[in-house]
């Protein structure tokens, strides 16, 4: 009989994203107000969507730092191409064609090369950003036909677009890790990529799936994103690399691979997008913001250690007896 535990990461995130909202609430009467939660799954989308490609390629026990960079190219893309007087049917398809492209280039010296995804991303990080800014000339775009600002600023029954976007991404990502044999060809190649080459997994082709669709989710967050300011620059998305890497490893997703769920992640973003929006209303420096963010990622991953260790040491108690019977 296995001992059961009920404070797993998931149980663990929920509860401290709850104590955050009774907290905030009791500090500011505006941050509960139905207009200001609405204003969180604004912040919260962007963030998530990014996240969802970044724990895909840690569990692949990847990593990739050009994302932030990517959707700030992708947004100059989609500046220049609605600049050009492209009906926006075809701008959204041939950014997203780009993004592809992007996710290939990623994905082919990661997993064809076989160069480390840290030193690939690394460089990428530096070349996407060069091009925007040579599309861009170093200037922002603007002056988009109004049409366009349904994706960032529209809102369906007062719920904003980009959220139910969030909400449908996120449950087909659930349903593709859970019960697709691509989902667990993932799972396999952070656990052992030896190992899943040896099963019959092909491990090339699913790492290269894997940077796609980030690349992806990064051309659909540019596309969110330079609607709802109304404007592209070639510095949008930066914000988001280090929170969506945070937002990830908080959610329980370990970065030598494996082992994550798309739900913890989600978790870590609402935390990130709440606490963000709560310390703004209470007026605190950015410099302070900072340290409390940081506080509470660092205080949620000793708690995680420790609960590895318990989980560990009670499995022992179990385990002992079986082994002395010869079971």
């Amino acid at each position: 009989m296995k001992p059961k535990n009920w404070l797993t990461n998931e149980m663990l995130l929920l509860l401290l994203l709850l104590a955050l909202l009774v907290f905030l609430g009791l500090q500011s009467d505006v941050f509960l107000t139905v207009d200001n939660l609405l204003s969180v799954t604004v912040q919260l989308a962007e963030l998530g969507i990014l996240s969802l490609g970044m724990t895909l390629i840690i569990l692949t026990a990847g990593i990739d730092l050009s994302l932030g960079n990517l959707v700030g190219l992708l947004a100059v893309v989609t500046g220049y191409l609605l600049n050009k007087g492209l009906p926006i049917l075809i701008v959204i398809p041939l950014v997203l064609v780009v993004a592809v492209c992007c996710g290939l280039f990623n994905g082919f010296f990661v997993a064809k090369l076989k160069i480390s995804p840290i030193l690939v991303t690394l460089a990428t990080m530096t070349f996407f950003n060069g091009i925007a800014l040579v599309l861009s000339k170093g200037k922002a775009f603007s002056g988009f036909s109004e049409s366009f600002y349904l994706w960032g600023q529209g809102s369906i029954f007062r719920i904003p677009v980009q959220s139910i976007i969030l909400i449908v991404l996120v449950i087909l990502m659930c349903l593709i890790m859970a019960y697709t044999p691509w989902g667990r060809s993932v799972y396999a190649i952070g656990s052992s990529e030896k190992s899943a080459k040896f099963s019959g997994i092909q491990v090339t082709k699913v790492l290269i799936g894997v940077y796609v669709i980030a690349a992806v989710l990064a051309g659909i967050v540019a596309i969110i994103m330079t609607s709802r300011v109304a404007t592209a620059r070639a510095d949008m998305g930066s914000i988001y690399l280090m929170q969506s890497i945070s937002a990830v490893v908080l959610g329980g997703t370990v970065l030598s691979g494996g082992k994550g769920k798309m739900i913890g992640t989600m978790l870590g973003c609402c935390i990130f997008a709440v606490l963000s929006n709560g310390l703004n209303l209470l007026s605190v420096a950015p410099f302070i913001k900072d340290v409390i963010q940081g506080s509470i990622l660092i205080l949620v991953l000793l708690i995680q250690h420790a609960m590895g260790f318990r989980k560990l040491a009670s499995w022992g108690k179990w385990i002992k007896p079986s082994i002395s019977k010869g079971v």
